[in-house]
């Protein structure tokens, strides 16, 4: 992969914009830029059980995975977030064969990653997914700032600032405070 730029994990918080998702937030090594991705409540156990090193008296599938893996000696050589379309992060990963032969697999992100920490391997992404997707600490702050002002509002408040933020040509906030008004009308 061209232009590699490597990430780090740096956190995975309850999402309170989505019922049962969770915000699992990549960082660029040595910059403030990181990477938001929605993931479920299942995915976010596991990359968690991952990091806190939990020891499950059965292999869970993540660690199946790496089981097997070893079992053919394949290793793990690191993961590439190499996509994002229509919403969706494409991940793949990169096999190491006995033989050094490299073999590359897709995988949905969520999975490369709980991989990658089970697995001690760098995980990486390029500048075009970062452009599109990655924000600051600062923009992150005024999203925090958006989740705690429409808590309390009404579905008409929410349309008011829905069409107040299309009129500024602020397509995120107003793309969440869609999302907020479906979920409130169902």
């Amino acid at each position: 992969m061209e232009n590699k730029i490597e990430l780090s994990l740096k956190r995975i918080i309850y999402s309170k914009l989505q019922n049962d998702a969770y915000v699992m937030t990549l960082t660029e090594i040595n910059s403030e830029r990181q990477i938001p991705i929605i993931i479920g409540s299942n995915e976010a156990q596991s990359i968690i059980i991952a990091i806190e090193q939990i020891k499950s008296p059965r292999p869970l599938t993540h660690d199946l995975f790496c089981n097997f893996a070893a079992m053919l000696k394949i290793q793990l050589q690191h993961i590439e977030i190499y996509k994002f379309r229509d919403g969706i992060f494409y991940a793949r990963l990169f096999l190491q064969k006995e033989n050094n032969e490299i073999l590359t697999l897709d995988a949905r992100t969520s999975d490369a990653v709980a991989l990658a920490i089970r697995c001690h391997c760098p995980m990486y992404t390029n500048e075009e997914v970062l452009n599109v997707t990655g924000v600051t600490l600062e923009e992150i702050s005024t999203t925090k700032q958006l989740a705690s002002n429409i808590e309390n509002r009404s579905v008409e408040k929410l349309q008011k600032m829905m069409n107040s933020a299309i009129a500024d040509e602020n397509y995120e906030e107003a793309a969440i405070l869609r999302d907020e008004i479906k979920k409130r009308s169902k």
